[in-house]
């Protein structure tokens, strides 16, 4: 009877350990269709972004073939005089 009773609970601990392996696969195998649907979702704003960078360059290059290069020449002048002014820092008052 003692023997019985020692495989009984043998047994109950092989199922218990089974059902606890069962419920990490289910676990782990959910993370990996929740990482999947992230990755996707990842790659569709990866496309959307790349379409949105491609019709910047678009509208950019149509407002430059619109303009007038030597009014661009001047504003670039004016800018490049202006750049060095503005990266120089005030110096301290002694």
């Amino acid at each position: 009877m003692k023997r019985s009773l020692q495989i009984q609970v043998d047994n109950q601990t092989k199922m218990s350990y089974a059902q606890s392996q069962q419920s990490l696969a289910n676990e782990r195998q959910a993370k990996i269709t929740t990482d999947m649907a992230v990755a996707e979702d990842k790659i569709k704003r990866a496309h959307t972004e790349d379409t949105a960078s491609l019709l910047n360059v678009i509208k950019a290059i149509k407002e430059l073939d619109g303009m007038d290069l030597d009014h661009l020449a001047k504003k670039l002048e004016i800018l490049n005089a202006i750049q060095p002014a503005a990266q120089e820092t005030p110096t301290a008052i002694k």
